[in-house]
C-alpha cells in the first residue's frame, strides 16, 4: 500500500480461509469484535463467510486501513490470505457499515455467484473480485 500512502481514503480486498469451521457464536464474536474496531477508526467493511472461507473489502484512512490489514494478517482465525485489491479511493463503496456482515445463508441467497467462487475458483483473482464489488455495491 506504499503508493497510496498519502492518499486519504483507500480500499483494500482480500480473501482467506479459516482455520477450521467456525460456528454461528465464533462468527459473531469476531463481527462483534471487528465491528468495535473499525468504528473507533471509522473504517467502513463488508464480510463474507462461507464453509471456512471468509472475504472482505475494507475501506478507511489509509493508517487505519493498514492497521486492520496488519492485524488480519496476525489473526490466528486466518491463512492463506490473497490481497485481491489496495487502491486509493474517492468515496466509500460501503458509505455506513462498521462491519456488514454475509454468513453462508445470506450470501447464498442474496449473492450466489460470489457464495460459489469463494469457496469454489478462488485462482481466477479478477472474476472473485469483480464478484466482491459487486457485492459490495449491491448491499
Amino acid at each position: 500500500m506504499d503508493a497510496v500512502q498519502n492518499m486519504s481514503l483507500v480500499q483494500m480486498v482480500y480473501v482467506s480461509e479459516a482455520r477450521g469451521r467456525l460456528s454461528n457464536a465464533e462468527l459473531m464474536s469476531i463481527v462483534h469484535a471487528a465491528r468495535r474496531w473499525n468504528e473507533k477508526r471509522d473504517i467502513t467493511s463488508l464480510l463474507f463467510y462461507k464453509d471456512g472461507y471468509f472475504g472482505q473489502v475494507l475501506e478507511g484512512g489509509y493508517d487505519a486501513v493498514s492497521m486492520a490489514c496488519n492485524r488480519i494478517m496476525r489473526d490466528s482465525n486466518h491463512y492463506r490470505i490473497i490481497q485481491l485489491a489496495s487502491k486509493p479511493i474517492q468515496s466509500r463503496l460501503i458509505p455506513s457499515h462498521a462491519l456488514k456482515f454475509y454468513g453462508s445463508d445470506g450470501l447464498d441467497r442474496k449473492h450466489p455467484s460470489l457464495s460459489e467462487v469463494l469457496v469454489g475458483d478462488r485462482a481466477n483473482k479478477e472474476n472473485l473480485l469483480r464478484l466482491i464489488l459487486l457485492a459490495s455495491i449491491n448491499l
